[in-house]
């Protein structure tokens, strides 16, 4: 008798790149929607778990997770929030360097990350990530990636309500 593989339910940082890749290339979602819709729905849960009283820190890699982390600045600044942000590797791609004029713009500054209340991925949990998500909340958000994809990396497409977030906990049951 065989044995039923359960889906995995994360993917590795270089998983997850292969899939943006894919979505690029097999689905014609440009790199900066999905960076967008990634702001978007961030910013959409961070106001919802904030206030802006408090300051809202948001860690910046150079490449396009870190813009997607950009244009949530961008839309929090703008709607009244206090954003830091904290960018270790000053070398952004084209894109994440655009969303930064764009979060600087809207009021965001750049100061180096405190502690931090709220853990957020886009698309799929990462492996990486797993480590935190007992601590602070980490979260997974939808950013447009078809289910197809998901399938190809034998992942479990998380089902995303209309939210287009849900917590790491809901996605392991």
């Amino acid at each position: 008798m065989e044995k039923h593989k359960q889906p995995a339910l994360s993917l590795s940082i270089d998983q997850f790149k292969e899939m943006d890749a894919l979505a690029i290339q097999n689905f014609s979602l440009p790199i900066e929607l999905m960076m967008e819709n990634a702001g978007l729905q961030l910013a959409r849960l961070v106001s919802s778990n904030s206030t802006r009283k408090k300051n809202i820190w948001i860690g910046i890699g150079p490449g396009n997770n870190g813009g997607g982390g950009l244009a949530a600045a961008r839309r929090l600044s703008g709607w009244g929030y206090r954003v830091k942000l904290d960018i270790p590797d000053r070398k952004l791609k084209y894109l994440p360097a655009l969303q930064l004029k764009r979060a600087l713009a809207a009021g965001a500054e750049i100061a180096p990350l405190s502690k931090s209340d709220l853990i957020l991925t886009m698309a799929a949990p990462k492996t990486e990530l797993i480590k935190f998500g007992h601590g602070p909340g980490l979260y997974v958000a939808d950013i447009g990636i078809p289910g197809d994809l998901y399938e190809h990396f034998g992942i479990r497409q998380p089902d995303f309500d209309l939210s287009g977030i849900l917590k790491y906990t809901d996605i392991q049951t």
